[in-house]
């Protein structure tokens, strides 16, 4: 706190102007000593902004780090005793190892084969999460997600694989088909016509373009779905769609030949 200090003055104390000029005087006194104290707050209140700042990036920091996803405990005991013991042989690998994306992943891969596509997924995205640079884990965390029904994660997951393995056909024509899906018709045939272009898509990316643009433009699809049955002769699903397209063109005689072929191949899904 700064204080007034009257000074002396040889004139009159009742003289309005000796009043004035002493006022003035003291306020000069004082000057520096309220400088010094100006200063002093600055200089803490800089220090408390400097601390704050400081406070808010830590807190910032460890709340943008996520918690990984918990390691899965499914039950086991509908399965056969041989089943039980492979699961809780490699779920004991996982458990000894959880920061081992791959331990993680091979618990979720096990989980998958029978069935228990909840917990695969939690293996998978925790592997995702410990190793996010690995194809592997991308590519089989879009499966279960697919699996289970989650067409948007799982084309998410889809297509940070496609990133990390351009042209990847199975990576592809699943992203393809959840696009299709999730009502992205555009870019399915984006991903379906660069798999044409890299030469990597063959009969599986011709089938799905026919089947794509089959209500809008019948002779693209007829054109892409010979494409497929040229690559692939028993291509089932293929020869099928391609008797339909003709069916719908009149074509009679081609779409009964093309059903005959059908019946013929092999009922094996592709």
């Amino acid at each position: 706190m700064c204080l007034v200090i009257e000074p002396r003055s040889s004139g009159s104390p009742s003289s309005p102007l000796v009043r004035a000029r002493a006022r003035v005087e003291a306020r000069w006194t004082q000057l520096p000593g309220c400088v010094a104290d100006i200063e002093k707050h600055q200089h803490m209140a800089k220090l408390g902004l400097r601390l704050a700042v400081a406070l808010l990036a830590v807190l910032g920091w460890s709340c943008s780090v996520a918690p990984l996803p918990p390691l899965p405990d499914p039950a086991l005991e509908d399965f056969a005793p041989p089943v039980q013991e492979q699961l809780r042989s490699i779920q004991a690998k996982a458990t000894a190892s959880p920061e081992d994306a791959n331990a993680v992943g091979d618990f979720g891969s096990a989980l998958y084969a029978y069935g228990q596509l909840q917990a695969s997924a939690a293996c998978f995205e925790r592997s995702r999460e410990l190793a996010p640079e690995v194809f592997r884990w991308a590519y089989l965390l879009g499966v279960a997600q697919a699996a289970l029904g989650r067409a948007e994660d799982a084309r998410a997951a889809f297509e940070a694989a496609s990133e990390m393995r351009p042209g990847d056909l199975p990576t592809a024509l699943r992203l393809a088909d959840l696009l299709e899906q999730t009502g992205d018709q555009a870019g399915a045939e984006r991903v379906l016509e660069r798999l044409l272009e890299e030469a990597s898509g063959g009969a599986a990316a011709h089938f799905r373009l026919g089947r794509l643009v089959a209500t809008e433009d019948s002779a693209r699809a007829i054109a892409h779905l010979e494409a497929a049955i040229h690559a692939e002769p028993d291509y089932r699903e293929a020869l099928y769609a391609l008797a339909s397209a003709y069916r719908l063109q009149g074509r009679h005689q081609e779409a009964a030949e093309k059903l005959a072929l059908y019946e013929k191949a092999d009922p094996a899904p592709r």
